[in-house]
């Protein structure tokens, strides 16, 4: 009896070690998982850049898709491409993976020394092919020629978000009365908005913004109007005083 119990273990165990043997196989060396497609989210990218960064996931050909790093190929394309804000990859059995990703939206052109990166609404800078075309397109703003980007780099932060938000505010709010032809940014906090007739405004980003445009809106009506701007150099909007030249 015990003879009969002991063998039937033994071909319930060479059964349960050939099915895992089976399956080890199956998984890891039949090549059923191995990745033949990798693609990217629709509408997601440009040609030019989806061309690029194909041709580098095309790598992962041939890998099994079950035992794939997703993460580290996550991580890798994020350092990569800054202008990518999310990249998240999507296993479509049995041999397919999809790279899922949003690109930041530029807010602002940031230019110094004749440097430019595109700034999102968080303030990390980024490049793209097509800054230069879309300089004319979204708002710029230079730093004075003494500052200068320094030891930052793309991926860093390059303005806090309150001071780039200010900064847009202002510029949607001027643009309708006034023709701007320049925005400089000045390490003090200081920001002077170029007019067309070549005089300026002085903006302090620490101060109440709101309550500058209304004090430049009663100064322009009620002092200064179009007929007397020609001689005009300067309003200065940072002290609790207006000053203007």
């Amino acid at each position: 009896m015990k003879r009969k119990f002991k063998k039937k273990n033994f071909w319930i165990s060479l059964l349960l070690l050939l099915i895992l043997l089976a399956l080890v196989y199956f998984f890891y060396f039949s090549g059923f998982f191995a990745i033949e497609k990798i693609s990217l989210s629709k509408n997601a990218l440009s040609e030019y850049y989806s061309e690029i960064i194909k041709k580098e996931l095309d790598n992962y050909l041939g890998y099994n898709l079950l035992f794939l790093n997703a993460g580290k190929i996550e991580k890798m394309i994020l350092n990569e491409y800054i202008f990518l804000k999310e990249a998240n990859i999507k296993r479509k059995l049995p041999d397919e993976f999809i790279l899922q990703i949003s690109e930041r939206k530029p807010l602002i052109v940031f230019c110094s020394h004749e440097e430019c990166f595109f700034l999102d609404k968080e303030g990390i800078a980024f490049k793209k092919n097509d800054l230069e075309e879309k300089k004319d397109k979204i708002t710029t703003v230079f730093l004075t020629e003494a500052e200068g980007f320094g030891s930052k780099k793309e991926g860093d932060i390059f303005l806090e978000k309150d001071k780039l938000d200010k900064i847009v505010f202002l510029k949607e709010r001027l643009e309708n009365d006034l023709r701007l032809t320049k925005i400089i940014l000045t390490g003090d906090n200081r920001l002077n908005i170029k007019v067309e007739r070549d005089w300026e405004i002085y903006f302090d980003l620490l101060s109440d913004i709101e309550l500058a445009l209304t004090k430049l809106k009663l100064l322009l009506e009620k002092e200064i109007p179009p007929s007397k701007r020609g001689d005009l150099q300067y309003i200065d909007l940072r002290f609790s005083k207006v000053y203007y030249k």
